[in-house]
């Protein structure tokens, strides 16, 4: 039988993976040399060191080695055992390889068993090890709305917090960034036409102008984790800024610090924007560090 490219890939990640401490934290290996006869295998002991890693010319492959919880999966295998437990989740072995070309291969295992045989698409490490070799990472999911959101929100309790009475609107639509900006060049958007301006300011705020942001020094770098300014391109800022962008706690905090009309305004905007609290579901390729 033909051995596949795909079928290298695999059969290389495993023997990472058999050389990996049982239990052990998640770490993960650059592959030096012809993935065919890797000449050899560095470890770097932890998955977050790989934020903002590039990979050497004879790196031509990262592994990632950990553990993650397999969701979603059936009910139960052909011979009746089930793959999850009674919370739903089960706690597996994460394996994930990325060569220089962006070939992937890995695979989701319980024991013995292989519960997933196929290549994750999307999450951190996929994203982390993509960006190592300067490749692509897949596009955002949605766009920056929800995170602008989430920075209008934190401002908002911010100020909440340090007044002596609840805010009025005109402070809470203040704190908003594009608002800020209008004001500041003497500019006033009617309450009519704020679902309008807001829905424009995420297309024009969009994942490639926050990349081009985060790449210089200021408040969008310093939400990022050390050494990626510059090196996220909008795909995986897109996930890591709205890995944290929840915006729903935030929403009851700052109804509880505003007067009731704002407060009313405040969720008939939100609704307007569709802006609930749904997060992107993370790949079966983010791993833990436990």
């Amino acid at each position: 039988m033909t051995t596949t490219r795909s079928d290298t890939l695999t059969v290389l990640a495993q023997s990472i993976e058999s050389i990996a401490p049982t239990d052990a934290p998640a770490a993960w290996a650059e592959i030096v040399g012809c993935l065919d006869e890797p000449e050899q295998v560095r470890w770097h002991p932890s998955v977050d060191a790989l934020a903002g890693f590039v990979a050497p010319p004879d790196c031509h492959a990262i592994v990632t080695v950990g553990y993650g919880w397999a969701h979603s999966l059936a009910e139960g295998t052909p011979t009746g055992r089930a793959l999850l437990g009674p919370d739903g989740r089960r706690r597996c072995r994460v394996v994930c390889l990325v060569s220089r070309s962006g070939e992937v291969a890995g695979y989701l295992r319980d024991g013995p068993n292989i519960l997933i045989d196929e290549a994750p698409t999307v999450g951190r490490v996929i994203d982390y090890i993509r960006r190592a070799f300067l490749l692509p990472t897949s596009p955002p999911e949605e766009s920056t709305s929800r995170f602008l959101a989430y920075m209008w929100l934190s401002s908002v309790r911010a100020l909440a917090e340090q007044a002596d009475r609840p805010l009025p609107w005109s402070r809470v639509i203040g704190e908003h960034p594009a608002i800020k900006v209008a004001e500041e060049a003497g500019l006033t958007v009617p309450y009519a036409e704020l679902v309008r301006i807001l829905r424009m300011v995420a297309d024009t705020w969009s994942w490639t102008y926050l990349a081009e942001q985060a790449a210089a020094p200021g408040w969008l770098a310093d939400l990022l984790p050390p050494g990626t300014s510059g090196w996220m391109d909008e795909g995986v800022l897109s996930r890591t800024l709205l890995a944290f962008s929840g915006i729903t706690n935030l929403v009851e905090q700052v109804t509880a610090r505003i007067e009731p009309a704002a407060a009313k305004k405040l969720h008939r905007i939100l609704r307007q924007l569709d802006l609930g609290d749904t997060h992107p579901h993370p790949s079966w390729g983010s791993v833990s560090n436990t």
